[in-house]
C-alpha cells in the first residue's frame, strides 16, 4: 500500500515544498526534516519500482 506511486508522488511534493521554504527564507523546516523527506521519498520510490518490477516477473 505504501509503495504506490501516488505516495511516492506526495512525499516528493512535500520534499519540494519543504526545500522551497528553506530557500525562500523560513525558519520552520530544519535541515534534518528536509533530509529525512528526502530519504522517505526516495524510499517510496525505490519501492514502487522494486514492486512494479516483480510484478512483471509475475507476469
Amino acid at each position: 500500500m505504501f509503495r504506490s506511486k501516488y505516495f511516492a508522488m506526495v512525499s516528493w511534493l512535500f520534499t519540494i515544498i519543504f526545500i522551497g521554504l528553506k530557500i525562500s527564507g523560513s525558519e520552520y523546516p530544519s535541515i534534518q526534516i528536509i533530509v529525512v523527506a528526502c530519504i522517505i521519498s526516495i524510499e517510496r520510490t525505490v519501492g514502487y519500482f522494486i514492486n512494479k518490477y516483480k510484478d512483471n516477473l509475475k507476469n
